[in-house]
């Protein structure tokens, strides 16, 4: 096992440092792991918007968060959709609201235990999944361009290994 010294050897010999308050040196919030992830995903956001916007689409990034993860199989609750998406359970409800007043979700009673509810696409939420998946993958393909394929899945495992390192002691959401 390295000792704190090997991973100070290490972090210093990088171009930057990914936890500057490790080494005791001021770093910008842009050049720190935390700030480079939360710009972009910012700008990522952003893009999605516009992109959903300019094919008039009255989605919001937020929805398409929430429909892009019932595309994948409905019938959640809305608890499991807080812990999936890491917003709180009245962050989530709220969320409800505004797409079943859209008309892209409904919720109903759980067969086995009427105090839960379960949350259905609509026909027109699932019809949303043709239409709206090609301008995700233009956003991304935005994002990416120009980024080598073997890097990015370098990337793409790091940023995994970070969330699985940061979920492991999260009993909850944080606060939004």
């Amino acid at each position: 096992m390295k000792s704190i010294f090997d991973v100070q050897e290490f972090l210093a010999k990088l171009p930057f440092s990914l936890n500057s308050n490790l080494l005791g040196t001021h770093m910008q919030a842009e050049d720190s792991l935390g700030g480079l992830l939360g710009k972009s995903s910012r700008l990522m956001r952003n893009q999605l918007h516009r992109n959903l916007r300019l094919v008039e689409s009255q989605i919001t990034v937020e929805q398409w968060i929430l429909l892009a993860e019932l595309w994948s199989g409905d019938g959640l609750t809305p608890l499991e959709l807080s812990k999936r998406l890491l917003k709180h359970k009245a962050s989530i409800t709220s969320l409800l609201k505004g797409a079943e007043k859209s008309g892209y979700v409904y919720r109903q009673g759980d067969s086995r235990d009427h105090r839960v509810n379960k949350v259905f696409l609509t026909d027109k939420g699932r019809q949303l999944e043709a239409a709206l998946i090609p301008i995700a993958r233009q956003t991304i393909m935005h994002a990416t361009d120009g980024i080598n394929p073997d890097h990015l899945a370098i990337a793409t495992s790091v940023l995994k290994q970070v969330i699985r390192n940061l979920a492991a002691n999260q009993t909850q959401p944080t606060p939004e």
